[in-house]
């Protein structure tokens, strides 16, 4: 029986990762394990390690990798430290295969180690592109480690075989997420709304704000400012801001966000 390994460390991921995990779960010839690390296990992002349990899954392994701050020397001393820690863990339970999944820094903390102990990796989402982020670094990077890729469009799939991929090795499967979608039960608005602790107005926007992490802390700072000037201009709407996760700079992000909408509430 050949071990299938996921490595989830955000809960945006593993919503992506979940009907890859269900699919491995139900395969006879297969034996699936789950290493959670990141925010999954942190107070502060939810504590999300909950919702892959209450997804029906047995979570293998607990690996803390998150210093908690979003500073430039706390990004890098995660990834020391989710290296460092992942490579033990690794070494535990032995994997055949390592799903990884996308471009975070936990991801290229695990891929690191699965290179280094030989282990071989199955990344998924490579060759595309996040402009401004460093994102494209980690996942650029996640490619050229693994030695399965699949991707979610021809474009990408070009991509990776253009970085010197072997073409016999680089799938285009689509995207996880449309599989979700596709099984997701849908709320009605009212029971969005009871959910949101929101009554929708005429005017609804969704606010989500993606910082230039390649640029220093202030150029994340204005532009967040710049936005709430926009929304600002819209009082009859109803707004809902999605937080940030813990990429850097995020904690000024989220205290402008909260007290702009306790301000406005």
């Amino acid at each position: 029986m050949k071990k299938m390994c996921i490595v989830t460390g955000t809960r945006a991921e593993w919503g992506l990762f979940y009907p890859l995990a269900k699919r491995i779960k139900e395969d006879s010839e297969l034996e699936l394990q789950i290493i959670a690390t990141g925010t999954h296990l942190s107070e502060k992002f939810g504590y999300t390690l909950n919702e892959i349990k209450n997804d029906g899954f047995k979570v293998d392994l607990e690996v803390k990798t998150l210093i908690p701050n979003d500073i430039e020397e706390s990004t890098g001393e995660s990834i020391d430290l989710g290296t460092r820690a992942l490579m033990g863990s690794l070494r535990k339970i032995n994997p055949d295969l390592v799903f990884l999944l996308g471009d975070r820094f936990e991801t290229f903390s695990a891929a690191l180690a699965c290179f280094l102990l030989k282990i071989p990796i199955a990344h998924i989402h490579g060759g595309e592109l996040t402009e401004g982020a460093l994102d494209d670094a980690f996942r650029h990077s996640i490619t050229k480690m693994a030695v399965l890729h699949f991707t979610s469009t021809n474009v990408y799939r070009k991509r990776v075989i253009q970085m010197g991929e072997d073409p016999s090795r680089v799938f285009n499967v689509g995207a996880l997420g449309l599989a979700g979608i596709k099984n997701t039960k849908v709320l009605d608005k009212e029971e969005l709304e009871k959910e949101l602790g929101l009554k929708f107005g005429k005017k609804n926007f969704l606010v989500t704000f993606h910082p230039v992490t390649l640029d220093k802390s202030e150029v994340s700072t204005n532009e967040m400012k710049n936005l709430l000037k926009v929304v600002d201009r819209y009082e009859d709407a109803k707004l809902i801001f999605t937080a940030p996760n813990c990429d850097m700079y995020s904690s000024g992000v989220k205290q402008m966000i909260d007290e702009y909408v306790s301000e406005n509430n």
